[in-house]
């Protein structure tokens, strides 16, 4: 019983920590990066957080990444650069739902699982089942609605800022394992649920890890599924990053298959296991390769295709009440497509 829990708690402190991806600025540059109407958006300058957010975690303070109040930074730079801001400490180390110990078993402190994922009810995950779970939706609208009363009060930067972190939810949203909590791959022989969630946190730690190394080394164009691709249609935050997750959890079983054949087996057992560079750096066989390949580009795409739209979805109140008043409307729609 000992050992269990002590495996458990392993468990516990990487789903806790574990991101969707570890290139949300990758992603969002790529993504973005025919988007001709940012290049429209005059600097914006840098202004201290006035904002309040009590959903956050009061102890993270918003920290600027190297501007400085009085100076000016490009809309399309504060995108890329805070897109990956929920990893760092917003979204953590609250109580704010029983479901953090579903998602997180023994470690209820443990919010950031919680608010990056989005689990629709219609999936089955461990130990639950047809229970929506998560808050990435939510979290998407508390931004959204950030953002647009940042820009109502004349301050594009934190306007752009809370735009980023938006981005962030609905690219967590495209990756399966935010998406979906259980897979019967990740199942061992007389085993209990709580066993599974730790084999698939070391899957999760593997494929996160090797998409990042690959973006690194411009491996298996993994850049070319984020290009010129068409955004999705978005009424509203939180239903786009729902819808985005229930597409996304259709890979779910291609990608978590894919995972336990490329990186071996040995990874599947009930006690965490911390990715090597090896494994990291692997890219044989190459048939097992270009399956994990293939499912990393088909949620790379998902995310692209979400990130420009709520791009899209917040674009109007960019128009109106920052850009088109700096822009006559003489000169057309800025940026256009």
């Amino acid at each position: 019983m000992r050992s269990i829990v002590l495996a458990l708690f392993a468990a516990v402190t990487l789903c806790g920590d574990a991101a969707a991806w570890e290139g949300h600025d990758w992603i969002t540059r790529e993504a973005l990066r025919d988007v001709d109407w940012l290049d429209a958006v005059p600097p914006l300058a840098v202004t201290t957080r006035t904002d309040s957010l009590e959903a956050l975690n009061p102890r993270y303070a918003f920290p600027s990444l190297g501007e400085t109040p009085g100076e000016t930074i490009a809309a399309r730079a504060v995108l890329e650069r805070y897109a990956d801001e929920p990893d760092r400490g917003p979204d953590d180390d609250m109580l704010v739902s029983w479901q953090q110990l579903y998602l997180v078993p023994l470690a209820g402190h443990a919010s950031r699982r919680y608010h990056q994922s989005s689990m629709p009810d219609c999936s089955v995950h461990f130990p639950l089942t047809h229970v929506a779970m998560g808050a990435a939706a939510e979290r998407a609208s508390l931004h959204f609605h950030a953002a647009r009363r940042a820009f109502d009060r004349g301050d594009p930067y934190w306007g752009f800022r809370h735009v980023a972190s938006l981005m962030h939810y609905a690219q967590d949203a495209a990756q399966p394992y935010h998406a979906s909590a259980s897979a019967p791959v990740f199942l061992l022989p007389g085993d209990q649920p709580p066993a599974a969630a730790i084999v698939m946190a070391n899957y999760h730690a593997l494929f996160q890890g090797w998409v990042h190394r690959r973006m690194d080394d411009s491996a298996f164009e993994l850049a070319r599924p984020l290009r010129g691709t068409a955004a999705d249609a978005f009424r509203h935050a939180d239903e786009g990053v729902e819808r985005v997750a229930e597409r996304s959890r259709e890979l779910g079983l291609p990608l978590f298959g894919a995972s336990v054949r490329f990186f071996d087996r040995r990874f599947k057992k009930a006690e965490l296991e911390s990715p090597g560079l090896s494994d990291l750096a692997q890219l044989e066989p190459a048939a097992d390769a270009e399956r994990l390949a293939d499912c990393a580009r088909r949620a790379l795409g998902r995310a692209a295709r979400a990130t420009r739209g709520v791009l899209a979805l917040i674009r109007p109140l960019i128009r109106e009440r920052f850009l088109e008043p700096l822009v006559p409307r003489a000169a057309g729609r800025p940026g256009a497509p």
